[in-house]
């Protein structure tokens, strides 16, 4: 296991140094959609928007 990990690290490393320059980006969105899911946690609209998402698409009433 610790050969395919030692392996991987040069691919790896290569994608990282392309994707550190929209990394600010990255954590900006992934910053207000916590905070949007959180807000839906609190205000209870989450239970909605989840029988919005089952009603819209059915192929979710599959998943769990």
């Amino acid at each position: 296991m610790a050969l395919i990990a030692a392996l991987a690290m040069g691919p790896f490393m290569r994608f990282a140094s392309r994707w550190r320059k929209h990394m600010h980006l990255v954590k900006l969105i992934t910053g207000g959609l916590l905070i949007v899911t959180g807000t839906a946690i609190f205000t209870v609209s989450l239970a909605d928007v989840a029988q919005w998402l089952l009603e819209t698409f059915p192929i979710f009433t599959g998943i769990g």
